[in-house]
């Protein structure tokens, strides 16, 4: 069983990307003690996984154009992928 600060070092780690910036220790302690009492910490191990590529096939023609497009304008690497990968999907 985790103790507490183990529950906030966790809880924490998880909200680091909260564009709210929430804070584990800026919480009243008396909130946060029962809080942690209503956690229950489990692990989930998968045994398969199923994807789908989505690249705005549901998307006009000239819509997905337009998005290689603006992609492109950007430049970076990772948006000249994502453009490839979209106009990939084009040609099918």
């Amino acid at each position: 069983m985790p103790d507490d600060a183990d529950v906030t070092d966790r809880l924490q780690a998880m909200s680091t990307h909260d564009p709210a910036g929430f804070q584990v220790a800026a919480l009243p302690e008396k909130y946060r003690a029962i809080m942690f009492r209503g956690i229950r910490a489990f692990r989930l191990t998968s045994t398969r996984m199923e994807a789908r590529k989505k690249m705005s096939q549901d998307r006009t023609v000239a819509d997905r154009q337009g998005v290689v497009a603006g992609l492109r304008v950007h430049g970076g690497a990772d948006e000249l992928r994502v453009a490839a990968l979209i106009e990939a999907g084009l040609a099918q």
